[in-house]
């Protein structure tokens, strides 16, 4: 069966644990491509990332780009957003429809 985590401060992915997410909490954004490269080798279909450790695991993110497990997904997370997460979410839609239906303004 397949699993979803979610990798970001412990303070802001603890609570989707008690919805069946594992959660992980780096300790220095540079271990998340570990986290990453671990997950996806154990049955981890979808993988929420909160967008600090989503830049820091760029090499990881691209590795699985095209892959069709696991999906890696942004999430603003804990105060002021970057934009990543709006700008991967536009991405995955204009790839999957052909255009921008979300975002466009």
């Amino acid at each position: 069966m397949y699993k979803v985590g979610i990798i970001g401060d412990f303070e802001n992915v603890a609570y989707f644990g008690a919805i069946g997410m594992e959660t992980f909490s780096p300790k220095a954004p540079e271990d998340t491509s570990k986290i990453i490269e671990r997950l996806a080798k154990n049955d981890f279909a979808v993988i929420f990332v909160s967008e600090k450790y989503y830049s820091a695991a760029e090499k990881a993110v691209q590795t699985y780009a095209d892959a069709t497990l696991p999906a890696i997904v942004p999430l603003p997370c804990g105060g002021i957003s970057q934009g990543i997460a709006r700008e991967q979410m536009k991405q995955f839609v204009e790839r999957a429809v052909g255009s921008d239906i979300i975002f466009d303004n």
